[in-house]
């Protein structure tokens, strides 16, 4: 978000990249009718320009704690806490006033997703009206990218990455992504 310019398009950016985006994915993905998934957080910063170029469109938001965000921000790619959290507010603020315009989308949230998943699976099976349902094998225990490295089972793990946190930077969190956590029903620790 500091070259925010670069990464916001809308319904009046370029279309040109569309027939590039196409022929990417045409690499990785079969031939045949169906479903596209991607998944690419800048996205969500072109959820409009998306909707224009692919019909149909459906967009599944997700949403997690800024706190566990920012503290993995600054573990993995080093930004300070202020940037994380500044980051995250301008990404959040700008999928909240998207949606406005999109036409398929619905929002949820990580840690709603990991208390309850079988009640999400069947919801998102739903809403992106699949034939087939999700396999039951997709609530097993995974090798997936997580804090701990390993195969787990879906679980949130804000837990561990909040306690990494300072008082300084949970108040500096509070402060920058306040109004915007407020927004997505994020209540504001006080440590």
């Amino acid at each position: 978000t500091k070259r925010i310019e670069l990464l916001r398009w809308t319904e009046d950016t370029d279309p040109r990249p569309a027939l590039r985006a196409r022929y990417d994915w045409a690499r990785y993905f079969d031939d045949r009718p169906g479903h596209l998934l991607v998944k690419s957080p800048e996205n969500t910063l072109r959820t409009r320009w998306l909707q224009q170029h692919f019909e149909p469109s459906s967009f599944v938001m997700i949403v997690r704690s800024p706190y566990a965000v920012c503290e993995g921000t600054r573990r993995r790619s080093g930004h300070s806490i202020e940037d994380a959290a500044e980051h995250w507010m301008q990404v959040n603020h700008f999928l909240l006033e998207d949606m406005r315009y999109l036409d398929h989308c619905t929002l949820f949230k990580y840690e709603d997703f990991c208390e309850r998943p079988e009640e999400h699976l069947p919801c998102l099976q739903r809403f992106m009206e699949l034939p087939v349902p999700f396999s039951s094998d997709a609530l097993k225990p995974q090798e997936v990218h997580n804090i701990d490295g390993g195969a787990s089972p879906i679980r949130d793990f804000n837990a561990k990455s909040i306690a990494r946190l300072s008082p300084e930077d949970i108040a500096a969190i509070n402060r920058i992504a306040g109004p915007i956590m407020a927004m997505l029903g994020y209540e504001q620790i006080q440590k």
